[in-house]
C-alpha cells in the first residue's frame, strides 16, 4: 500500500463548471510538456470517454526540450499507481512525485520536492505492486537503474543499488539504438524487467536485451540478462503483461513484437516473434480487457494495429489497424498509448500525437472483436494549453489515465 497520503481541501471543480461529485466526469488524462518549464498537462475525462483540458502543473523540472516526436524513445514516463502520478523531468536529471485527489484527478498536489534520479536523464517509471517502491531508468551518460522508497515525504534513493546499464551514451542521449526503453514489475512485485535496445545493427554492436532484477523488501540485485527472439539487433521497447499467462508482449520496432515467457527463476520458457506487416516503428502497446486485445502503436507509420493472444498458447492473431493519418488527414507521430477501463462493457484507447499535438481516442466496447474503428475524438490538447499561454511543440511526450472510484 502507498504511503503517499495527502488530505484534499482545494477543489478544482470551477475550471469545468460543474461539482466533481456528480456532473459526467469520470477522470483525467495527464501528459507532460517535455518544454524546459515541464508541465503536466491535465485533461478531464467525461463518462463518453471524451477529453477536456483542465489545467498545467509545473514539476519543478526540465523537459527533453525541442527534440522532435519520441524524444524520449522510451514508454512509461509518466505513470499513475493508485492515486500517485510519477514524472520524470529528463533534462534536470529529476523525478517528481503528485498525490492525486481521486474525487477530482485534475487536482493533484506535489509530494516533497523533485529527488535526483540517480543518474543522467530519466526516461521510464516503474512501481512496485504493493506501492513501496518506484524504479528508473537513466538515459544519458550515467545510464543505469536506480530504485527508491516511496515515502509520505517523496522519493528517496536506495544507495546501494545501482546498476550501469553501460551503453556509453550522450547528454542528451543519441538514439533509439542503445537507450534503455522501459521497465516493469511482474505482477508478484518479485522481479524487474528493463528493456535495453540494441545497436540497430548486430555488426556494430549489442543486441537488444532484456535485464532481470531480483526483488525483496529490503534488497535489488541483478538476475539475469536475457536476448529477446528477434537476436542481435533486436529494439525491445514497451512492456505489456499477456492476461492470464505469465507472459509479456515487448514491442520491438526491429520486427513488430516479441512474446516472452519468464519463469522465477529467470529461465526463458517460450520466446517468439509477431511480424507486424508494414510497420516500421511499433514502440508501445496497451491493452484492454473488454475486448481482450492488445494495441500495438507505430510511430513512424502512426498506425494502430490490434492483434489476440491465446493466453495458453500464445498465439497471435493480427486483426485490422487503423492510420490516424487517413482519420484527419493530418500527418502525425503516434508516440505513446494508454488505455482506460471504464466499465466492464468499455474502454477507451488514447494514443498521443506528436505531429499535431492531439490525442486520438477511440472506443473498445464489449462485443467489438474487429479491431479498431474510427476514433470518437480528436482531442486539441495542444492548443488548448497553447491557448492559455502555454507553449508546446511536437516533444510532448508521456501518458497516463486515472479513473475516479466507483464511490464518488
Amino acid at each position: 500500500m502507498s504511503f503517499v497520503k495527502i488530505s484534499w481541501v482545494v477543489s478544482l471543480s470551477f475550471f469545468l463548471g460543474v461539482s466533481a461529485w456528480g456532473g459526467d466526469y469520470r477522470g483525467a488524462l495527464y501528459t507532460l510538456s517535455q518544454t524546459d518549464d515541464q508541465a503536466i498537462l491535465i485533461s478531464a475525462l467525461h463518462q463518453n470517454g471524451t477529453a477536456e483540458y483542465v489545467t498545467a502543473v509545473q514539476t519543478g523540472g526540465k523537459g527533453s526540450g525541442a527534440r522532435g516526436p519520441d524524444a524520449l524513445q522510451s514508454s512509461d514516463s509518466l505513470l499513475v499507481h493508485d492515486d500517485s502520478l510519477f514524472a520524470v523531468n529528463p533534462a534536470s536529471d529529476e523525478l517528481s512525485l503528485f498525490s492525486i485527489n481521486p474525487a477530482e484527478p485534475w487536482d493533484i498536489q506535489q509530494v516533497g520536492n523533485n529527488s535526483w534520479s540517480g543518474g543522467n536523464y530519466p526516461t521510464s517509471i516503474a512501481v512496485s505492486p504493493d506501492g513501496n517502491k518506484a524504479c528508473v531508468t537513466n538515459a544519458g551518460s550515467d545510464s543505469n537503474v536506480r530504485c527508491f522508497d516511496i515515502t509520505r515525504n517523496g522519493l528517496e534513493l536506495i544507495s546501494s543499488f545501482n546498476f550501469d546499464l553501460g551503453l556509453n551514451q550522450t547528454n542528451p542521449p543519441v538514439g533509439p539504438p542503445k537507450t534503455p526503453s522501459d521497465l516493469a514489475f511482474t505482477s508478484d512485485g518479485q522481479i524487474l524487467l528493463v528493456t535495453v535496445k540494441g545497436s540497430g545493427n548486430a555488426t556494430e554492436g549489442p543486441a537488444g536485451r532484456i535485464e532481470l532484477f531480483d526483488v525483496s523488501s529490503d534488497c535489488i540485485s541483478h538476475k539475469s540478462t536475457l536476448y529477446p527472439a528477434t537476436g542481435p539487433g533486436g529494439l525491445p521497447f514497451s512492456i505489456t503483461p499477456i492476461a492470464n499467462s505469465g507472459a509479456y508482449l515487448v514491442t520491438d520496432p526491429a520486427v513488430g513484437a516479441d512474446l516472452i515467457r519468464i519463469e522465477r527463476d529467470g529461465s526463458v520458457s517460450y520466446n517468439a516473434s509477431i511480424t507486424i506487416p508494414g510497420q516500421a516503428a511499433t514502440c508501445w502497446s496497451a491493452y484492454s480487457s473488454v475486448t481482450d486485445q492488445y494495441f500495438t502503436i507505430d510511430l513512424a507509420t502512426a498506425k494502430i494495429t490490434p492483434l489476440s493472444i491465446n493466453s495458453t498458447t500464445l498465439e497471435p492473431t493480427l486483426l485490422p489497424g487503423v492510420n490516424i493519418t487517413y482519420i484527419s488527414e493530418n500527418p502525425g507521430s503516434l508516440i505513446d498509448g494508454r488505455i482506460a477501463h471504464f466499465s466492464d462493457q468499455q474502454d477507451y484507447l488514447y494514443s498521443l500525437v506528436a505531429g499535431d499535438q492531439t490525442v486520438r481516442i477511440f472506443s473498445l466496447s464489449a462485443g467489438h472483436q474487429g479491431g479498431l474503428s474510427d476514433s470518437i475524438q480528436t482531442y486539441e490538447l495542444g492548443a488548448a494549453f497553447n491557448s492559455t499561454g502555454g507553449a508546446v511543440g511536437t516533444s510532448i511526450e508521456g501518458l497516463a489515465v486515472f479513473l475516479r472510484p466507483s464511490w464518488y
